[in-house]
């Protein structure tokens, strides 16, 4: 969707331009094939205001509506949450069932039971092929190695020492939270305290409402103003600007790199998180650009440092944007859903940085996922929420 912006999404009336799933969809969201997916309640909600399992469905629907002979599936299960992986296996079964041939690009644990033969690249080439039998009954998952080194934990620890000291009362504080876009209620009743230091995960279904709630919190939803809330202890509206507020904040989100069109560098862009702008458009000093390539080292992504972001692969686009959301040392953390497109090694990588991190600086963390088992260490808090409300 290159003509709309980020922000947009959280503004009914920059929004009511953007076309409805049904639109979208030709008016066939009630064919019968796509019920697994229950697309129903997304019908008349603008492309731009879904959350981000919801607009995979919505594109998984697109495609199983021009009934193709090939399906081909490039990680649908990414952002999906638990019911609506195990719907997408029903949809898998049922169209191998009438004939239509797919190749799936997933993980070895999401390998949905109609598919008959297994393909694996490594390094761009065929490492190996196998029925869906033989390569079960020889894969055994093993823990992926940290390669969390001591040179690692030396440069977080270099990288934080000069993180500046903040004492704030609370870091959020909403009470009573609500939002709704004319008859559609997003959020309702929502009290939520998060003091300095905390480790929270924030969990719920696609839909319930967190992508809403996260964006009260980065300043980037006009509704926070109608709502009580305070932020690193201070109230919402009484006279900081938004770039006050995302100062004190590491940002990231699959709907973020979705948005985030830029002909900058990785490394560029990694040190665009200084400024917090969706794009290069401020020149960064030589010692940003450093600290910068440095937090992309440490992610194991310096090699792309010098190329293109919107060039390399989905994965190294996503550790560039965790390098932004770190670079400056914020005292608050948002993390949503960071790890999505990374490989085993990856995830693992960033799961132990983060647990340095919170080792050596004491900031404040804010954790999406649908995987519990990806959850850092340090994370003890849980809000969960479900259709808006918390649960």
């Amino acid at each position: 969707m290159p003509d709309f912006y980020y922000q947009q999404r959280f503004n009914s009336m920059d929004s009511s331009d953007a076309p409805t799933v049904d639109e979208y969809l030709e008016d066939r969201a009630e064919d019968p094939l796509l019920a697994p997916l229950n697309i129903g309640p997304l019908r008349q909600k603008e492309l731009i205001k879904l959350s981000n399992g919801e607009t995979r469905r919505v594109m998984i629907a697109k495609a199983l509506l021009r009934q193709p002979a090939l399906l081909l599936l490039d990680n649908p299960f990414i952002g999906l949450d638990v019911q609506a992986r195990k719907a997408f296996h029903g949809i898998v079964d049922h169209l191998a069932a009438t004939g239509v041939a797919m190749v799936l690009v997933t993980t070895p644990q999401e390998i949905p039971a109609a598919i008959t033969h297994v393909l694996e690249l490594e390094d761009g080439r065929i490492a190996g092929s196998w029925t869906r039998e033989a390569y079960l009954a020889q894969y055994h998952p093993e823990a992926p190695e940290s390669a969390v080194t001591s040179m690692d934990a030396a440069l977080v620890a270099s990288l934080t020492e000069s993180a500046p000291q903040y004492d704030f009362p609370s870091i959020v504080q909403m009470e009573n939270i609500h939002v709704k876009y004319g008859e559609n209620v997003i959020l309702d009743g929502i009290d939520w305290l998060v003091k300095p230091g905390e480790k929270w995960a924030l969990l719920g279904p696609n839909g319930s409402g967190k992508s809403t709630l996260l964006s009260l919190i980065t300043a980037d939803n006009p509704q926070s103003y109608a709502n009580r809330i305070h932020l690193f202890g201070r109230k919402r509206g009484s006279g900081e600007s938004i770039w006050d507020i995302k100062r004190k904040i590491g940002f990231v989100s699959p709907e973020l790199h979705q948005y985030f069109q830029s002909g900058a560098t990785c490394l560029q862009v990694a040190a665009s998180g200084f400024y917090d702008t969706i794009g290069y458009m401020r020149t960064a000093t030589p010692e940003q650009l450093d600290t910068a390539g440095k937090w992309l080292q440490l992610l194991e992504c310096g090699a792309f440092a010098g190329e293109l972001f919107k060039s390399v692969p989905a994965g190294i686009q996503r550790l560039t944007l965790l390098g932004r959301a770190l670079v400056k040392n914020p005292p608050l953390l948002i993390f949503d859903e960071p790890t999505q497109g990374l490989d085993d090694h990856q995830r693992n990588h960033f799961k132990k940085i983060i647990e340095m991190l919170c080792e050596h600086m004491h900031v404040t963390m804010i954790y999406v996922t649908h995987y519990e088992e990806e959850l850092p260490a340090p994370v003890d808090r849980f809000l969960r929420i479900r259709n808006g409300k918390m649960i």
